[in-house]
């Protein structure tokens, strides 16, 4: 769950004002994977759900994120796998987060990939 409370300021905005003058490639273009990452929780996290960031502890099985229904928190209702590319997204990346999703226990896999400077992600 995102507990920095200047990033939960900073991302609310995007949510408040959607035409605001800072975009989200804005902000992907001034910022790191990292930052990435806890826009995505803070999504989550606004639409109702509890997140858990797993990336760090769990390095190399394509998780970053579970998402808990508030009504049931032992067992994830989705995992997570947020990517920022310098360079196109490759299939690869999408076939490995599909096997991961595949064990995932009746979880929804999302997979959110991004390239700074482009219009849209995936």
């Amino acid at each position: 769950m995102l507990a920095d409370q200047p990033l939960r300021n900073e991302f609310s905005s995007f949510f408040s004002y959607p035409l605001a003058p800072t975009s989200i490639p804005d902000m992907l273009a001034r910022h790191d994977w990292r930052r990435f990452e806890q826009f995505v929780d803070y999504t989550f996290e606004r639409a109702g759900n509890y997140v858990k960031d797993v990336s760090l502890e769990r390095r190399g099985n394509n998780i970053d994120l579970e998402i808990y229904h508030p009504s049931s928190l032992s067992t994830p209702t989705a995992i997570v796998q947020v990517k920022l590319h310098q360079t196109d997204v490759s299939p690869e990346l999408v076939y490995a987060f599909g096997g991961v999703t595949d064990h995932a226990a009746g979880a929804i896999g999302y997979l959110f990939a991004c390239v700074p400077g482009e219009a849209s992600c995936l």
